[in-house]
């Protein structure tokens, strides 16, 4: 039953965060937004030794594939953002305000014909 579940998952293996004890209790983290394939074990490094402390390995490639997508998606709406912010705030703002007739009329000679 698990194997159909599983089959799609290329990587997928417990990582021990540190060398294992012989101790009943054990703690087992789960990483999401990986930067580099340390990121699987680096985090949870907080922990203390007492436990047993595993760390999920899984898609390692594809969630730091994701990561650098999702970082990317944000430096480009926070410059996007700064740079209207920027436009609003100074000297632009009035010759883009100026400019705005001129636009509205070229865009109506467009949708006109």
């Amino acid at each position: 039953m698990i194997g159909r579940h599983t089959k799609d998952v290329q990587d997928l293996a417990i990582v021990p965060v540190y060398p294992p004890k012989d101790t009943l209790s054990i703690r087992l983290c789960v990483s999401g937004w990986l930067s580099t394939k340390d990121d699987v074990v680096d985090p949870w490094k907080i922990f203390d030794k007492s436990q047993d402390t595993f760390a999920l390995q899984w898609e390692v490639d594809a969630l730091v594939g994701l990561s650098d997508a999702l970082v990317t998606l944000l430096k480009a709406k926070a410059i996007g953002y700064v740079q209207k912010e920027i436009i609003k705030r100074t000297v632009l703002a009035s010759l883009f305000a100026s400019l705005s007739p001129v636009a509205y009329l070229q865009i109506g000679k467009i949708i006109g014909g």
